[in-house]
Protein backbone atom coordinates (compact mmCIF):
# COMPACT_ATOMS: atom_id res chain seq x y z
CA UNK A 1 0.00 0.00 0.00
CA UNK A 2 1.35 3.62 -0.70
CA UNK A 3 -1.71 5.65 0.24
CA UNK A 4 -5.19 6.13 2.02
CA UNK A 5 -7.54 8.18 0.16
CA UNK A 6 -10.56 9.27 2.58
CA UNK A 7 -13.75 10.79 1.65
CA UNK A 8 -17.35 12.30 3.92
CA UNK A 9 -20.29 13.76 2.53
CA UNK A 10 -19.72 15.88 4.87
CA UNK A 11 -17.13 16.90 7.83
CA UNK A 12 -19.65 19.27 9.45
CA UNK A 13 -22.17 17.35 11.69
CA UNK A 14 -24.58 17.79 14.61
CA UNK A 15 -24.07 15.87 17.98
CA UNK A 16 -25.78 11.98 17.67
CA UNK A 17 -25.57 12.14 13.73
CA UNK A 18 -23.50 10.07 11.71
CA UNK A 19 -21.39 9.84 8.53
CA UNK A 20 -19.73 7.37 6.98
CA UNK A 21 -16.20 7.96 5.70
CA UNK A 22 -14.92 6.22 2.22
CA UNK A 23 -11.80 4.75 2.09
CA UNK A 24 -9.34 4.02 -1.07
CA UNK A 25 -6.74 1.78 -0.61
CA UNK A 26 -3.68 2.57 -3.29
CA UNK A 27 -2.17 0.98 -5.68
CA UNK A 28 -5.79 -0.52 -6.10
CA UNK A 29 -4.30 -4.06 -6.60
CA UNK A 30 -2.60 -3.87 -3.54
CA UNK A 31 -2.90 -7.62 -1.73
CA UNK A 32 -3.92 -6.57 2.13
CA UNK A 33 -6.17 -3.68 1.78
CA UNK A 34 -7.14 -3.52 5.47
CA UNK A 35 -7.25 0.16 7.69
CA UNK A 36 -7.89 0.70 10.91
CA UNK A 37 -10.10 4.09 12.54
CA UNK A 38 -9.11 5.77 15.37
CA UNK A 39 -10.01 9.43 16.75
CA UNK A 40 -6.81 11.72 17.14
CA UNK A 41 -7.59 12.41 20.59
CA UNK A 42 -7.38 9.10 21.68
CA UNK A 43 -11.07 9.91 23.56
CA UNK A 44 -14.81 9.85 22.64
CA UNK A 45 -15.71 13.16 23.85
CA UNK A 46 -16.14 14.70 20.53
CA UNK A 47 -16.84 11.60 18.42
CA UNK A 48 -16.14 8.45 18.21
CA UNK A 49 -15.51 6.13 14.72
CA UNK A 50 -16.42 2.45 14.20
CA UNK A 51 -14.52 -0.50 12.73
CA UNK A 52 -15.98 0.79 9.78
CA UNK A 53 -15.35 3.98 9.52
CA UNK A 54 -18.71 5.48 10.56
CA UNK A 55 -18.56 9.20 12.40
CA UNK A 56 -21.23 9.57 15.03
CA UNK A 57 -20.55 13.35 16.27
CA UNK A 58 -20.86 13.29 20.75
CA UNK A 59 -20.44 16.81 21.77
CA UNK A 60 -19.71 19.93 20.02
CA UNK A 61 -16.31 21.06 19.05
CA UNK A 62 -13.35 19.34 17.01
CA UNK A 63 -11.44 16.18 16.16
CA UNK A 64 -10.16 14.42 13.88
CA UNK A 65 -10.33 10.63 12.66
CA UNK A 66 -7.29 8.91 11.59
CA UNK A 67 -6.92 6.00 9.32
CA UNK A 68 -4.05 3.72 9.56
CA UNK A 69 -2.95 0.84 7.09
CA UNK A 70 -3.38 -1.94 8.81
CA UNK A 71 -0.16 -3.55 7.01
CA UNK A 72 2.12 -0.20 7.89
CA UNK A 73 0.95 2.36 10.45
CA UNK A 74 3.48 4.91 8.84
CA UNK A 75 0.53 5.14 5.97
CA UNK A 76 -2.63 7.24 7.26
CA UNK A 77 -4.79 9.90 6.30
CA UNK A 78 -6.00 12.29 8.64
CA UNK A 79 -9.83 13.84 8.32
CA UNK A 80 -10.87 16.61 10.73
CA UNK A 81 -14.56 16.28 12.04
CA UNK A 82 -16.22 19.84 13.30
CA UNK A 83 -19.31 19.19 15.75
CA UNK A 84 -22.16 21.25 16.28
CA UNK A 85 -24.68 21.88 18.67
CA UNK A 86 -28.21 20.92 17.85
Amino acid sequence: VTSINLTASTTTIEALQNVQLGVEVLPSDATDKSVSFTVKSGTNDVIKVSKTGLVTGVFPGKDSVICYCSGNPNIYKEIENIIQSE
